[in-house]
């Protein structure tokens, strides 16, 4: 009788030590990005933004959320966008045709983040969750329409 109690208590511990190394289940953390950075400005000079999404890229479970942490002064989006509307050089980040038209906060298909137009406001130090809704195998291609060198992937699970 012991050895099995034994034997039960090791499938247990096996079984949680899973769960914790490799998640699952509703008690999983949400994907979690950074917004992280800062601007400097010199007259006549330069203007430099060391502005980024960490980690760039994220895998999200289909109908699960992920979130986005500020820790800057300044607001951002997350703004799904096409693969071929992601700036590429530094003409493309200046003359963002995306940028120009889009607004901070939309959505233009089904609840949740699922398809390009989609964008949340993630206001000075604050941060915003939202589900991923796409369908599994689903690339989305993100950016932040103030400073489109932010730019970001979320690989649907």
């Amino acid at each position: 009788m012991r050895r099995i109690g034994v034997m039960v208590g090791s499938v247990v511990m096996v079984a949680a030590a899973a769960v914790v190394v490799f998640g699952g289940g509703a008690g999983a953390a949400s994907p979690s990005v950074k917004i992280v950075g800062k601007d400097s400005f010199s007259a006549n000079r330069s203007v430099t933004s060391t502005f980024h999404f960490v980690p760039g890229t994220i895998s999200v479970h289909s109908g699960s959320s992920a979130q986005w942490q500020n820790t800057t002064p300044d607001p951002h989006t997350v703004t799904i966008v096409k693969a071929g509307q992601v700036p590429s050089t530094i003409s493309a980040v200046f003359n963002c045709k995306v940028c120009a038209s889009q607004a901070p906060s939309a959505n233009v298909a089904g609840p949740g983040l699922d398809a390009p137009g989609d964008s949340l406001l993630v206001k000075p130090r604050g941060s915003v969750t939202a589900a991923v809704t796409a369908k599994p195998g689903t690339t989305l291609h993100y950016i932040c329409i103030f400073h489109p060198w932010m730019q970001g992937v979320i690989n649907v699970t």
